[in-house]
């Protein structure tokens, strides 16, 4: 949703579609602080840290991306989601293909 958002910002800033752009920017800002929520506080690591820093530093591009109608700090951040969405999704695959995680259609987070 986060990159869904950003990119509709864009071109909504493009379009000199204000009102909009700054509904989709808000949203994108709330998905960033939904992907801050899922980190595991309580889990003392580098990569718990490092996420929850990055999370915050794309919310604040596109604060400042919105405040100085500057479309290239929304494109970045977007790019930025995409490489850590193909980054997470390189490691599930690895990870089911080594047998350690279950196949999608096995796997219930709700149990």
């Amino acid at each position: 949703g986060a990159i869904r958002y950003t990119r509709e910002a864009a071109d909504h800033m493009h379009a000199n579609r204000w009102e909009e752009k700054g509904r989709a920017i808000e949203a994108a800002i709330e998905c960033l602080g939904e992907l801050r929520k899922t980190l595991n506080a309580s889990e003392d690591s580098e990569i718990v840290r490092q996420l929850d820093n990055t999370y915050s530093f794309l919310a604040t591009k596109l604060t400042i991306g919105n405040t100085r109608k500057d479309i290239s700090q929304l494109l970045q951040v977007a790019d930025a989601l995409s490489a850590i969405r193909t980054g997470w999704s390189e490691l599930f695959d690895k990870l089911r293909a080594e047998g350690n995680l279950p196949a999608a259609r096995e796997f219930s987070p709700l149990g």
